[in-house]
């Protein structure tokens, strides 16, 4: 499947495949923990447990065949879909963390490609509450997106607080 090519789906359209996808590995007796939403594409976020001896004996991951069947196309074409925005994500996440003191940042983070390591160097240099505060800030603007788009002004972002 090339998703560049497919009609895009909608946000109800991916959770309900990633429902299936988890309802499958919850029937199959695989451990799953979800972790929700990342705040910049709205991708979910799970591990897996008990995988790695599985794999190792078998030669295939347990969650294989129901991440194919049940939601494999729906996270393709999601992800498609919101990584023509992680540039401006980067950049604003550069921002961010650049007006609270990183200055210092390598040339090897300085690419949209590394937004985790971008995160951890701030973390590691400016202190761990700082990853707090970047994800506040995402689900604000997330919210104040939410607002515009619904048709209702959103508040300002101290009123929020």
């Amino acid at each position: 499947m090339d998703p560049s090519k497919s009609e895009p789906i909608t946000f109800s359209e991916y959770e309900a495949a990633y429902r299936r996808f988890v309802s499958c590995l919850r029937e199959e007796g695989i451990g799953v923990t979800e972790h929700g939403l990342t705040p910049h594409t709205h991708q979910f976020e799970y591990a897996t447990e008990g995988n790695d001896e599985v794999e190792r004996a078998t030669g295939r991951a347990p969650d294989a065949e129901c991440y194919e069947r049940e939601f494999a196309e729906a996270d393709m074409q999601w992800q498609h879909q919101t990584a023509e925005d992680y540039g401006d994500v980067f950049n604003r996440t550069l921002a961010f963390f650049s007006s609270l003191g990183l200055t210092d940042v390598p040339e090897e983070f300085s690419q949209p490609g590394h937004l985790g390591a971008l995160v951890m160097l701030a973390s590691s240099e400016l202190g761990g509450s700082v990853v707090h505060e970047y994800i506040e800030s995402e689900f604000d603007l997330d919210n104040r997106r939410r607002m515009r788009a619904l048709g209702s002004p959103p508040p300002e972002p101290d009123a929020l607080k």
